[in-house]
């Protein structure tokens, strides 16, 4: 033990004689101040920074060892010697550095020599580290974590002058410097050539031209400050590529590609044929057809927007506003040409938003793609806060229905991205007191001002409405004119202004207008004395009697003068001028929803609320087929209970097709509408079924087998297969009077494939008119004797028919006891066992054939059946089984020839 101890202190004397030896040669040679103390002095080209720090990185008298000051050795070389007793590595790193064991364990598995240095090499090191960047121990964790080959690096040759090198091309501080290695510490490893060579390309970029060249290296410094991962990328094959794309191909000057870059040096970092040339040559020029010179200006104001993920985030919106939103690639380049953001927003929002305008604002397709066109802005309002706060305010303030509000909106999307405090109250409150009528109710003449001309909003309040309202009014002309005068150019305005016409509309007389228009409703519709007098009593006494309701139900609508009359005498609210525009939209809202109009004129009056839950209501499938079929409560109830849904959906355009078709063929087939009632009572689920695929070509099934129109109800449902065997037993059973119990011997020859049942039709009649001389007894006999009849081609049945009729007409009648296997048997057994024997037979044509045929032309007859049968004959081999009378081989024969 004594031993150990003394050869122990031995070897702490031997550690501290070379940190004395060690303190005494560093301060001979710190005589320079400290590193980040020196004043930055005017920048210099890379090159002379360069060889100044190789200059002072040689072993002389300017060598910079201050970049580590000695106090700190001092200390790291005593604290060694006390504590990090033996000298090992992993011991120094996992527990003086604190490193995890994750990284220990990458350590090991990276970068494993660095277990076999000194604590003190290491220690030298992270020193350094520490005391040029003011890192923390979790700093020092941080970047070694990232990249423990940092610890491989000389802190002489290696570490040190790259720092010196970093701070003085780029003018440096510590936090700088801290950001750049925290984020990217493998810039610790390359070459000081390599570094010159990257800091070079941006001054290439013209940086150091800008205003001073003081300015330039800030502009560099704040560059690669704000992205060191610039200083990865390799010149030759990456930087330098990349910059003349943007050059070359898209044409940009060097001082808007300096701009691009200062908002997003990424651009230097993406792949040239992965990314830029994907994104700006295929996907913007080639397939949105934009310009380069409008895939400059969006770089340029949006740079980010090559941030986004091609295949994942930008087609997918391309594709939602081809496919669903229906805009052209041109017309969706136009959008992101104006509005480059438009893929800052995720496709949940842009579709949230779309449906928004759809459906909660009510627009139609053409409205919403329109407002999504004008306004791309707007799919990034919040449609829970800001953009239904400023519908809301815009719907109260000028009491607006919901298709107003639409209309507004479509017309001018851009009031959306208007503020509401700020820009819509104070202009509404400044029209509202300039176009207050005493005679009408608030906001009359500001709401028919907004919905005549809904961009009067989007104009600034004192740089144009208000100076050319006063304008107006000093004229002599009616503000609401402001609609008019608003958007023309200054010139335009002034012209109309000191027009004739302009003076002319300002001095028309409303009174005058309204007597006339009086006068012509009273004509018209023969209005006597009174009856206008108690119309005016209900009407207000200053009442616009332009009234479009009159013409909409006329000309729209169709309602006669007298009917008319009727409807005016009853609600004289058709004539109100003030409500005018509710009146007419409501009266069209009812025809839309296919409901009466003259039977509906009380909901005119109604609350908006009401009359738009009543117009939904009645927009319902089971309130359509209630007006149109004319169904009671019971019968509703029926409905209900069997397809709830009739209830909450509206009815649709298929629906009310397979409705009038039904409609269609009642009067055809001698029914009523009770008959058709009875078929959606009995099976509901037919509103259910396509019209064009299932209930016509089933309804076409049933006609053409003679079954009850009636019965759709029990083949609708059914398969293909099902439905044809319904209908050929539906057939059989009325043609031919089978029973139920023969129609069950028949079902396995009933049915098949697709028209099977028509084939059957077809067959039976032919053999009921060609081969059994309309005897339905005898035809059905010879079914049920043989229901193969029923599987027979319609070939087959025609050429043996007509064999039959020739053998009839030589005089060889076939058995009808027999008939049936002449129909049925096969080819072969049909082919040999009719002439075995009769090889060179050649049919005879019967004189009695000729002898049919009167006139001039009977030798001609003759000829052509003797043709037609030989035609028929040759269809079959020439030895057909037939025998004559005074042959012994007669009785087996199938046809006999008596002589």
């Amino acid at each position: 033990m004594m031993s150990l101890a003394k050869n122990h202190g031995g070897f702490m004397m031997c550690l501290l004689g070379v940190s004395f030896c060690v303190n005494g040669f560093i301060l001979e040679r710190c005589s320079r101040p400290p590193l980040f103390l020196i004043k930055r002095q005017q920048p210099r080209c890379y090159a002379s920074i360069l060889e100044q720090t190789k200059q002072d990185l040689l072993y002389g008298d300017e060598y910079p060892t201050n970049i580590y000051p000695t106090d700190t050795l001092q200390n790291i070389v005593i604290n060694s010697t006390q504590t990090l007793a033996p000298d090992i590595a992993y011991f120094y790193l996992q527990n003086t550095l604190g490193l995890s064991e994750e990284t220990m364990w990458k350590i090991t598995l990276e970068a494993g020599s660095i277990l076999g240095m000194t604590s003190r090499n290491l220690e030298r090191k992270v020193s350094l580290l520490r005391r040029t960047m003011n890192l923390s121990d979790e700093d020092v964790r941080v970047i070694l974590g990232k990249q423990p080959a940092v610890l491989h690096y000389s802190a002489d040759r290696n570490l040190a002058p790259t720092i010196l090198f970093l701070v003085r091309a780029l003018d440096l501080s510590k936090s700088e410097l801290r950001s750049m290695v925290m984020d990217c510490p493998s810039i610790l490893g390359y070459s000081l050539e390599n570094l010159g060579k990257k800091i070079a390309f941006f001054r290439s970029l013209g940086y150091s031209k800008i205003s001073r060249e003081e300015d330039g290296v800030v502009f560099i410094r704040e560059l690669i400050v704000g992205t060191p991962k610039l200083l990865l990328s390799a010149v030759d094959t990456g930087l330098v590529p990349r910059m003349k794309f943007m050059l070359n191909e898209i044409q940009f000057s060097v001082e808007d590609l300096r701009k691009v870059y200062q908002k997003n040096p990424r651009l230097l970092l993406y792949s040239l044929d992965g990314n830029l040339r994907e994104k700006i040559v295929f996907f913007f020029i080639l397939q949105l057809h934009m310009e380069p010179k409008h895939v400059r200006k969006i770089l340029l104001s949006f740079p980010q927007i090559m941030d986004y993920n091609l295949e994942n985030h930008m087609k997918p919106i391309a594709e939602y506003f081809m496919t669903e939103l229906e805009f052209s690639a041109a017309e969706l380049g136009r959008i992101i040409h104006r509005f480059p953001r438009l893929f800052s927003y995720s496709l949940f929002k842009i579709k949230h938003v779309a449906g928004f305008l759809r459906y909660e604002l009510e627009l139609d397709p053409r409205q919403a793609k329109r407002v999504i066109f004008q306004a791309p802005q707007v799919l990034g309002l919040d449609t829970e806060g800001n953009l239904k706060e400023k519908l809301d305010f815009l719907r109260n303030r000028l009491d607006l229905t919901s298709m107003e509000l639409g209309l507004v909106f479509s017309k001018m999307p851009t009031l959306m991205c208007l503020g509401v405090e700020s820009n819509l109250l104070p202009k509404l409150e400044y029209l509202g007191h300039v176009l207050l009528d005493q005679g009408q109710p608030d906001n009359h003449l500001l709401k028919e001002t907004v919905l005549k001309q809904p961009t009067l909003l989007g104009y600034s309040l004192q740089g144009r409405i208000q100076p050319r309202m006063e304008r107006l009014i000093d004229a002599g002309i009616s503000p609401n004119k402001i609609s008019v005068g608003i958007s023309m150019s200054e010139t335009n305005f002034q012209q109309w202004l000191s027009s004739s016409q302009a003076r002319k509309i300002s001095e028309l007389d409303a009174v005058e207008q309204n007597f006339i228009a009086k006068c012509n409703i009273m004509k018209d519709l023969k209005f006597s004395k009174e009856e206008m007098d108690m119309i005016c009593s209900e009407l207000p006494e200053a009442n616009d009697w332009n009234a479009p309701a009159l013409a909409y139900l006329t000309g729209e609508l169709g309602v006669s003068g007298a009917d008319l009359k009727t409807a005016v005498l009853s609600y004289p609210m058709l004539l109100a001028g003030a409500s005018r525009r509710k009146v007419n939209a409501r009266l069209k809202q009812l025809h839309s929803a296919g409901l009466n109009v003259l039977d509906n004129l009380n909901t005119i009056s109604w609350s908006d609320d009401k009359f738009d839950d009543w117009i939904k209501s009645s927009r319902s499938k089971i309130a359509f087929l209630q007006r149109e079929l004319g169904l009671n409560i019971t019968e509703t109830d029926m409905l209900l209970s069997e397809m709830p849904s009739l209830q909450s959906t509206q009815a649709s355009k298929m629906l009310k097709q397979k409705l009038k078709y039904f409609q269609h063929l009642t009067p055809q087939l001698n029914s009523s509408v009770d008959d058709l009632k009875q078929i959606l009572l009995k099976k509901p689920q037919l509103l259910t079924l396509s019209l064009s695929k299932t209930i016509q070509p089933r309804m076409n099934m049933l006609l053409q087998s003679g079954c009850p129109p009636t019965d759709i109800c029990k083949i609708a449902a059914l398969s293909p297969r099902k439905a044809e065997e319904y209908c050929s037993k539906c057939y059989l059973f009325r043609r031919l009077g089978f029973s139920s119990k023969e129609m069950d011997s028949l079902v396995a020859y009933i049915g098949g494939a697709s028209g099977s049942s028509s084939i059957l039709r077809e067959n039976v009649e032919y053999l009921l008119h060609h081969v059994f001389g309309d005897s339905k007894q005898i035809l059905k006999t010879a079914i049920v004797q043989g229901p193969k009849l029923l599987k027979q081609s319609e070939q087959t049945i025609h050429s043996r028919a007509e064999i039959l009729h020739y053998l009839e007409s030589i005089g060889l009648g076939y058995p009808l006891s027999d008939i049936t296997g002449f129909f049925t048997q096969s080819e072969s057994i049909f082919t040999k066992g009719l002439l075995p024997k009769l090889k060179n037979w050649y049919p005879p044509v019967s004189e009695e054939l000729e002898e049919r045929h009167d006139g001039e032309d009977s030798k001609k007859n003759g000829v052509t059946k003797k043709n037609h049968i030989l035609a028929t004959l040759n269809d079959f081999p020439p030895t057909l089984a037939m025998a004559y009378s005074d042959e012994s081989n007669r009785e087996v024969a199938r046809v006999v020839h008596w002589r």
